[in-house]
């Protein structure tokens, strides 16, 4: 039997009424035996589509999906069709399709770079809450449409090591050197480290943790190791999201404060301070 498929869609002719259509197998004459077949060929055709390189609403194009893999290293807005997409290198926004276009499919992306890659909804929407989703180096990262948003359905989100120099101080505390500042949050988790110091001696808050990394905990008790100048130990307390010291030592003490604690924040829209 000749056939059009795969390159259009066959379009079968029905058996005229005036044929000799008196055969009977099952129930079923001649000429209904012959349009349920054409009627079958159709509507598979209809379903796998006729295009061989496939579209996403071909059976074809989905399972084709399944598959995709494509290096990012430069702006770019995915498609209903991209399944992985690894970023190599640069700073840049990803624009996510439309949701409601793609309901219920995945998006998996991976930071394989050192640069920032921003997940960006459409329009309005937003990725697991918030307007737009930075990853640092080292992310990889799920995501699935609900029909009207994204959220996060698998992997490890990582905003990388960032040096905060340029926080947040209070109260005349400022940072001691220019590269003992960093913070970090890999999914829930944050890692913190301050070095720190003061011109006068006294109880203060001294830093202002950014939205995106503060304590699950209304207050978090951290005791540090003496420092190099004294051989008194500093008491640090996370009040508020607030870092402050309280100690009775030396004018111009440095404290090194090292923490690890849990954050139930939303995930920060942007990223503090500078990669390192």
């Amino acid at each position: 039997m000749a056939t059009n498929y795969p390159g259009s869609l066959d379009s079968f002719d029905t058996i005229a009424s005036d044929k000799k259509t008196s055969d009977s197998v099952g129930g079923r004459t001649h000429r209904q035996m012959h349009n349920d077949l054409g009627d079958a060929i159709e509507a598979i055709e209809t379903e796998l589509g006729t295009d061989p390189a496939g579209i996403y609403s071909t059976v074809k194009a989905r399972l084709d999906a399944l598959v995709a893999y494509a290096v990012k290293t430069s702006a770019y807005t995915a498609t209903v069709a991209d399944h992985t997409l690894n970023v190599t290198s640069g700073t840049f926004t990803l624009d996510l399709p439309a949701a409601s276009t793609c309901t219920g499919q995945s998006l998996r992306v991976k930071n394989s770079g050192t640069g920032v890659v921003t997940l960006d909804g459409n329009s309005s929407e937003t990725v697991e809450g918030v307007a737009t989703f930075p990853l640092g180096p080292g992310s990889y990262v799920e995501i699935t449409s609900t029909g009207s948003a994204w959220i996060l359905t698998c992997g490890v989100a990582d905003t990388g090591v960032r040096n905060i120099n340029g926080g947040t101080w209070l109260n005349g505390w400022a940072a001691h050197g220019s590269t003992g500042q960093m913070i970090r949050r890999v999914g829930d988790l944050v890692e913190m480290q301050l070095d720190l110091n003061k011109a006068s001696a006294s109880a203060d808050a001294c830093y202002t943790i950014p939205s995106g990394f503060r304590p699950a905990l209304p207050s978090v008790p951290v005791f540090v190791a003496p420092t190099a100048t004294t051989a008194e130990p500093a008491q640090v307390l996370i009040l508020a999201g607030e870092v402050s010291v309280a100690r009775a030592s030396l004018a111009g003490d440095v404290t090194y404060l090292r923490v690890m604690f849990t954050t139930r924040d939303a995930w920060p829209t942007s990223l503090p301070g500078s990669a390192v």
